[in-house]
């Protein structure tokens, strides 16, 4: 009944709020929410990106400063958040309020938001109202799980069994991030690359460990070092080619 009344509202706030709210498709449970890949504002600037977080388990997490009890999750999740990173899990935080007033409140109140980058992993603004819309989530507090593949795997309240359900979607898609393993395969295949010279699979390796591995880690760094070093690597490659060009067209192509 709460849900049918939900939606009821959501559709009565489209019709209400513009074509730009009313033209975001809803998402759907094992699908990826398209509209998010790369949501640009009306300037036509890219405000978020579900395609950066490819690769780990996202946890986005929808409050409200006036809501009292998304405010109170936000401690809870903090801990769940550190549990669970090493898992291949983050937790992205989405005040739908405006930054003035979500970064006065938090300083305010000391509250802590989820750790990292806050152009990253902290979200602020009433822009957010579409993001949360096109997740299909309808309430503040809620949380919208995200497979490695960008596809919405659960969404609902922090406090309906979330652990759990994470460590469901953790077992079923097996984030990079989570699987050093996996990881160290990814980096003796890019180094076989480089040997090669061939330095587009090499950097496109070190880019998807890069992209899905949290910034204090080793393996993110080690993805840095092997992304500068094909830079490098490719620099000399291309100079060579200019060189052999002056003797030998055709082996230079």
């Amino acid at each position: 009944m709460r849900r049918t009344i939900l939606t009821a509202l959501l559709a009565m706030t489209l019709l209400s709020t513009g074509a730009a709210i009313a033209q975001v498709e809803i998402g759907t449970i094992g699908k990826p929410p398209k509209d998010l890949y790369y949501w640009r504002d009306e300037k036509g600037e890219i405000r978020f990106s579900l395609k950066r977080f490819q690769g780990r388990v996202v946890v986005f997490y929808f409050w409200r400063t006036s809501r009292a009890e998304s405010v109170d999750y936000l401690k809870t999740l903090n801990v769940l958040e550190k549990r669970m990173r090493p898992k291949g899990v983050r937790f992205i935080s989405m005040c739908t309020d405006i930054p003035e007033v979500a970064e006065k409140f938090l300083q305010e109140k000391s509250i802590e938001v989820f750790p990292g980058d806050k152009d990253v992993y902290n979200y602020y603004g009433d822009f957010l109202r579409y993001v949360q819309t096109a997740f299909g989530s309808m309430s503040h507090p809620e949380c919208v799980i995200v497979d490695p593949y960008s596809n919405i795997a659960w969404r609902g309240h922090p406090g309906d069994r979330l652990e759990e359900r994470l460590d469901q979607v953790i077992e079923a898609t097996k984030p990079l991030a989570g699987d050093p393993k996996a990881i160290e395969a990814l980096f003796r295949k890019a180094d076989k690359f480089m040997d090669e010279k061939d330095y587009g699979k090499a950097y496109t390796i070190a880019r998807r460990v890069f992209m899905a591995t949290n910034e204090d880690s080793q393996e993110n760094t080690k993805a840095r070092n092997v992304m500068e070093r094909v830079e490098e690597k490719g620099g000399d490659w291309l100079k060579e080619a200019r060189d052999i060009k002056e003797k030998d067209k055709e082996k230079a192509a």
